[in-house]
């Protein structure tokens, strides 16, 4: 079988739970279609999101498939989503934290219906104009209103606390497996997790999981061939442009206020917090979205360099490098000052 990469994120190991509880359980079911294969692979900084290619056009395909049988099964989808949006904003604002395992669980909802499908839609329709006015205003909201990696940081402090107080243990969040924290667990021993420092292969097929560790995954990893594209930035143009200038990444919404003015920004996403700051950045890049994204959007409207998609440029771009930025490139990232 072959293999694809899809996104590689700075997450933790509750974001994995939650991701294979949404596409193998919660999206399998709405789709009426079995996703039973997925690899993520932690290489001691970022984690990479792989799927079977096969699968993942079957999958644009059983969507496709549930629209035209059932015409009113994307509105009650997207209806879910922006609910589920809402609470997300409202677990967000809530200090006082809740219980891991009901944590896990709204997580994985939120991103079946307020992310995963959503944000799959872009296969399937070449414009979202097909799609009645209720469901366009419905799915702007979840595109350019996305909350899942501020969950993973919530989740990965609330698991850090959890630890300290439970099991007075200080490592690393990042690692535990929260079903490894719930009812009568036993914590996984030191050496396992130190093995998880340098790097995990956590496999979801058929239903099965296994875990492997250090070198024993970056082997396993190495063996997939996955194209070799981790050095280098692409992705859609959503406004053409080109400039130099220095790089500020953003990976929370609380790092707005660093943005300088001329500076390029590099973010997952943007979304409705990040309008006041784009007006004086030079150029936008972000690891997700379509033409259709708040990123793109914006970029139009402000005319703004901006290229979108590319899955992994911030794991590639620090802030404080400075960039040749050029959209008319294959690859229109050159770093010129690390």
């Amino acid at each position: 079988m072959a293999w694809k990469e899809f996104i590689a994120r700075e997450i933790g190991f509750c974001t994995v739970r939650a991701h294979v509880l949404s596409y193998a359980g919660i999206v399998s079911k709405l789709i009426d279609h079995p996703l039973r294969r997925a690899l993520y692979f932690f290489d001691g900084q970022i984690t990479h999101i792989i799927h079977e290619e096969k699968e993942m056009l079957n999958f644009k395909q059983a969507i496709k498939a549930k629209i035209d049988s059932d015409p009113n099964w994307l509105s009650r989808v997207l209806a879910q989503g922006v609910k589920y949006n809402s609470w997300a904003k409202k677990f967000l604002k809530d200090d006082s934290g809740g219980d891991i395992e009901n944590i896990i669980n709204f997580f994985a909802n939120y991103l079946a219906y307020a992310v995963h499908i959503p944000h799959r839609l872009s296969w399937v329709f070449e414009s979202f104009d097909q799609l009645d006015k209720k469901s366009q205003r419905q799915l702007a909201i979840l595109r350019t209103e996305s909350y899942w990696l501020d969950i993973n940081n919530k989740f990965l402090r609330l698991i850090a606390e959890y630890l300290k107080n439970k099991f007075d243990c200080g490592e690393n969040p990042a690692l535990f497996d929260p079903y490894e924290l719930t009812g009568e667990k036993v914590l996984p021993n030191k050496k396992e997790i130190q093995k998880r420092h340098s790097g995990y292969l956590f496999s979801h097929v058929g239903g099965r999981e296994r875990i492997i560790t250090g070198q024993a995954a970056k082997k396993v990893f190495a063996g997939l061939n996955l194209e070799d594209n981790h050095n280098k930035i692409t992705g859609q143009v959503a406004f053409a442009g080109k400039v130099n200038g220095s790089v500020q990444v953003i990976t929370d919404s609380g790092e707005l206020d660093q943005i300088k003015a001329g500076e390029i920004i590099v973010a997952n996403m943007t979304t409705v917090e990040f309008v006041p700051y784009l007006k004086k950045v030079k150029a936008i890049i972000t690891n997700e979205g379509g033409l259709t994204c708040h990123a793109a959007i914006m970029s139009r409207e402000m005319k703004i360099p901006c290229v979108i998609g590319t899955k992994n440029a911030t794991k590639i771009l620090r802030t404080g490098q400075v960039i040749a930025f050029d959209t008319n490139l294959k690859y229109p990232v050159k770093i010129i000052k690390k």
